[in-house]
């Protein structure tokens, strides 16, 4: 068990790698104990798709529970419904310039 000075600076460095990230919650501090998971847990649903390659994925919690935990409140996130606004309306522009390069010739059939 790593105690005293050292647990101290690894700690501090840990918090410091995760401001870099992103995390900017005043709650992430070296004091915050077990309320750390639940500030880097809530930041990781912030943005689902793209954070959860930093969430330790081998304790068995995280596949049977949490993941489906997180994945839903992404899902219900305005930063979720932001990203799929924008996959929509860049493929409806994908389509318009399709239109606008190859447009659909109209003959008249009925010669």
């Amino acid at each position: 068990m790593v105690e005293g000075e050292l647990q101290e600076a690894v700690e501090g460095k840990l918090i410091q790698h995760l401001r870099k990230l992103g995390v900017n919650s005043k709650k992430l501090t070296t004091e915050a104990g077990f309320q750390r998971y639940f500030v880097l847990f809530n930041w990781v649903c912030q943005d689902f798709p793209n954070r959860e390659r930093y969430v330790k994925t081998g304790f068995p919690s995280w596949p049977k529970k949490w993941r489906m935990i997180a994945l839903e409140r992404y899902q219900k996130s305005e930063n979720f419904l932001s990203q799929r606004r924008e996959l929509i309306e860049q493929r409806a522009k994908e389509i318009y310039n399709v239109m606008l390069e190859e447009p659909i010739s109209v003959r008249n059939k009925s010669k």
